[in-house]
């Protein structure tokens, strides 16, 4: 059965460098909407993947959030995976709009401590403003627990641990 992941956290918790790994090695980009496609037809991504700051699902503007899941619908339905990483489809519409069509819905909320959410960061030059922040935070909080109850629909995951661990660990929860 084919899979959504939506992958949710605070800001800088590290849920677009994890995305990257999941990728398809030779992915390419849908212009419009905005897409990350692997050439094998196993994974998708809304949003490009290109290695920047702000990168994945922040790509795409907010109204082209509707046309991004009607572009899905249309043309990436048979991807094995498909990875709606952040705030912009983290919302009950999305969770609504993929019920309609026989897939599996899993989330994966990101956490971190303050003090490793505040190093990376600095790390990235991060400047947006703290009660922004801890608005997204509380919303990824409430979106993966009111809208994901079973337990094996939603893995919470502590990111202070290497990169290729946690990929090894999402994978492994994904089969």
């Amino acid at each position: 059965m084919n899979t959504i992941l939506f992958i949710v956290g605070a800001p800088g918790v590290g849920k677009t460098t994890l995305v990257r790994r999941l990728l398809e090695p030779d992915s390419f980009f849908n212009v419009k909407p905005k897409w990350t496609i692997g050439l094998n037809g196993l994974v998708c991504a809304a949003g490009h993947y290109t290695g920047g700051t702000f990168d994945g699902a922040d790509t795409v503007p907010y109204n082209g959030f509707l046309p991004a899941l009607q572009h899905w619908k249309e043309h990436l339905s048979d991807f094995k995976l498909t990875i709606l990483d952040g705030d912009r489809f983290s919302d009950k519409r999305s969770v609504e709009f993929f019920q309609t069509h026989g897939v599996r819905q899993k989330v994966l909320h990101c956490i971190a401590s303050s003090e490793l959410l505040a190093e990376r960061r600095n790390q990235r030059g991060s400047t947006q403003n703290p009660s922004w922040m801890k608005g997204r935070e509380t919303k990824s909080t409430r979106f993966a627990t009111d809208l994901f109850s079973p337990e094996d629909n939603r893995l919470i995951l502590q990111m202070h641990e290497a990169p290729e661990d946690l990929e090894r660990r999402v994978r492994k929860w994904l089969r």
